[in-house]
Formats: C-alpha cells, sequence, structure tokens
C-alpha cells in the first residue's frame, strides 16, 4: 500500500509540474499569475510528502515535513485570492496581507524550532511490517499557523463560493440557463483538492496505528 502511495505521489508531481508548464506558457492573466503561484507551492509540498514516504532516517523524515510546511505556507492565501477573483468579488486585501505577514513571521520556527515552539516531540516509529514513519507532536505556534494558513484562508474561500452562487442564482435564476451547481462544481472540486493535499495522509495510517501526522496534534 506504502508503494501505490508513493506512485501517486510521483504521478501527483509529474502532473503538478505540466500544469506549471502549461500555466507558465499561457498568457499573463492575473489569475493566470495565481493559478502559477499555487502550482508552485503544491509542487513544492508534494515532493516534501514523497521524501517523507521514503525517508530512511528520522532527521531526513524531519527535513521532509519542513518542505511540506514551506510549500504549504501560501497555497491556501493564493487559491483564496483567485477565488475572490474568479467570482469577481472584491478581496480583503487587509485581512489577507496580515495573514501574509503572520505565516511569514512563522515559517522560521519551521526551520529552526526555537524551544519546542513548532515541533514539541518527534518521534521515529516502526510498522509491523518494518515499515518507518515519523510522529510528530506540534508546539503552540503550529496552532496560530493553522489558522492563518489553512482555517481562515479557505473558510473565506467557501463563504466566498456560496456567496457567488446566491447572487448569480438571484439574478438568473428565473432565466433557465444558469445553472449554479455546475457552475461552482468545478472551483468545489478545486477547493476539495486542496484540502486534500493540505491534510495528506499519515503512512502510519497505512499500518493501522492510528493518527499522528494526519491530525498533528497540536499542544498549546
Amino acid at each position: 500500500m506504502v508503494n501505490v502511495v508513493i506512485a501517486l505521489e510521483g504521478f501527483g508531481i509529474c502532473l503538478t509540474f505540466i500544469a506549471l508548464i502549461l500555466l507558465l506558457n499561457g498568457e499573463g492573466a492575473r489569475e493566470q499569475k495565481f493559478l502559477i503561484f499555487i502550482m508552485c507551492g503544491a509542487l513544492v509540498q508534494n515532493v516534501g510528502y514523497l521524501l517523507e514516504l521514503t525517508a530512511p532516517t528520522v532527521e531526513a523524515a524531519v527535513t521532509a515535513v519542513t518542505v511540506e510546511n514551506v510549500g504549504s505556507a501560501f497555497v491556501p492565501l493564493f487559491y483564496c485570492w483567485f477565488t475572490y477573483l474568479y467570482c469577481s468579488a472584491t478581496p480583503p486585501k487587509i485581512l489577507l496581507r496580515i495573514l501574509a505577514v503572520a505565516n511569514f513571521l512563522v515559517l522560521p520556527t519551521v526551520f529552526f524550532n526555537w524551544h519546542g515552539l513548532f515541533y514539541r516531540e518527534v518521534r521515529w516509529l516502526t510498522a509491523a511490517d518494518g515499515f518507518h514513519y515519523v510522529s510528530i507532536t506540534y508546539g503552540p505556534l503550529y496552532t496560530l499557523f493553522m489558522f492563518t494558513r489553512i482555517i481562515i484562508p479557505y473558510g473565506l474561500c467557501i463563504f466566498t463560493l456560496a456567496r457567488a452562487i446566491h447572487v448569480r442564482s438571484d439574478r438568473q435564476g428565473d432565466s433557465g440557463d444558469f445553472h449554479p451547481a455546475g457552475d461552482c462544481a468545478g472551483r468545489l472540486c478545486l477547493q476539495a483538492g486542496e484540502g486534500v493535499r493540505l491534510h495528506a495522509h499519515d503512512p502510519g495510517h497505512l499500518h493501522g496505528h492510528g493518527s499522528h501526522r494526519g491530525v498533528e496534534q497540536a499542544q498549546l
């Protein structure tokens, strides 16, 4: 099963790289630039996941987790901004910039982990079949990182999509030409897919060891 997941990660990295090349070769629309940033972050994050799955030591696994966190640091923010533009809504620029600054300031602790603020405990566990995986207990700054990186941006995305569906259905509901579910299905699928990237599987789950990094414990 682990080999299947590794193969899927490699396939996902290849698809992301191809999508990035296609975007770079296209016209320079504003929305396209945000998609390029999203693809770059997603590529780095998925490379980190692949490195974690194949890490031979705990040091290599922690380095891979660091790569994941760096890659995913700004993907939800760019996706949130893209959602506002795609739905022809006015983005809350001040709020998004505050979230970006907060993520940027937290990033150094991802690398240096001062006083256990980001990683409180790191354990190198072995499954019954000999597969090794890392289990991390996160510190208080990770809770802040979760809110500024994932919860708030994706909350804004969901709110913006719901409002866009409501507004457009009010305007065109009587004409019979507009189908809110169909119009936004692609965007909702993108939203769900990005959520899967940010909450990728925990290798421990494949061996019945319960939730470790996948649940990502945050102890205040």
